[in-house]
């Protein structure tokens, strides 16, 4: 578990905090030490019953499989396994033992999750040497019965494809997102004034996963266009439009180089748009 964030990182927090069950605590980056050391995310069983049809609507074995408090690595695509990273993980584990045992009471009430995009070489490395054997619970779902410490691997891989789980298929670059997931990435993406020294790691990443997402004629409609296209090279800025839609692709410096009257003859959709993006009036008003 390292100090920094990614903004994989946020859309995973985000995605177990407004799809979990409600009956379960989402805490993000929780320091486990005086000196900063911080868990990716730590699920807290809650004592208050399960609301009537709140079943969760991701990683639906994960939860049932969190008796009362589950420390959780996540993994991301720009920063996948590496050797000793399950080490890492039994470290932190008795750092957040010892800091809350009252609460979380004996061993086997404190499972131990590593999530990763796909399990890789040096993950599988990390577990042949523990020495355990790897139980495969359901697609995407391995337990490993170490010691002190229960041991779950999640493969985001594999449960998407097993579960149809729209919201972790975000995270995993190679899938196709449903429009409900694409809507929630925009929501959750910061596309507008992202400066350089503000842009977490893996921004980029995640911005051209939903690049790859959008069709050019999407790209345009989105909001913060002009940054998203940015992002694309010309040809794809241009693929499968009109003569007047590819206007749009053009800079604004380029757009105020067209007369009026020239503006005057085309859609009116187009004619909104270029007249929204250069802050100017229609003619006559």
């Amino acid at each position: 578990m390292s100090n920094s964030r990614t903004q994989w990182h946020v859309l995973f927090y985000a995605a177990l905090r407004e799809h979990g069950p409600r009956s379960v605590e989402v805490l993000a980056e929780v320091v486990l030490s005086a000196e900063p050391q911080v868990a990716d995310v730590l699920l807290i069983r809650r004592t208050e019953a399960e609301e009537p049809g709140a079943e969760p609507h991701t990683l639906r074995l994960l939860w049932v499989l969190l008796v009362r408090e589950m420390l959780v690595e996540y993994k991301s695509p720009s920063r996948p396994p590496r050797a000793y990273d399950i080490a890492k993980l039994f470290g932190y584990a008795g750092q957040l033992h010892a800091l809350r045992g009252r609460e979380i009471g004996p061993f086997s009430n404190l499972l131990l999750c590593m999530v990763v995009t796909a399990i890789n070489g040096a993950l599988r490395a990390d577990l042949q040497e523990l020495g355990a054997p790897l139980s495969r619970l359901a697609p995407g779902y391995y337990l490993v019965e170490t010691r002190p410490y229960r041991l779950l691997v999640v493969d985001l891989s594999e449960v998407v494809a097993a579960e149809k789980d729209e919201w972790m298929a975000i995270l995993v670059p190679s899938t196709m997102l449903s429009a409900r997931a694409r809507r929630w990435l925009e929501e959750h993406m910061p596309m507008k004034d992202v400066s350089p020294d503000d842009k977490l790691e893996g921004h980029d990443e995640v911005l051209e996963r939903l690049l790859q997402s959008l069709t050019p004629e999407e790209i345009l409609k989105a909001a913060g266009t002009a940054r998203l296209l940015e992002s694309l090279p010309p040809e794809q800025r241009l693929a499968g439009l009109s003569p007047e839609e590819m206007l749009l692709a053009l800079p604004d410096s380029a757009l105020r180089a067209l007369s009026d009257d020239y503006v005057g003859t085309l859609p009116a959709e187009v004619q909104a748009t270029i007249r929204r993006r250069l802050g100017t009036s229609s003619p006559g008003q």
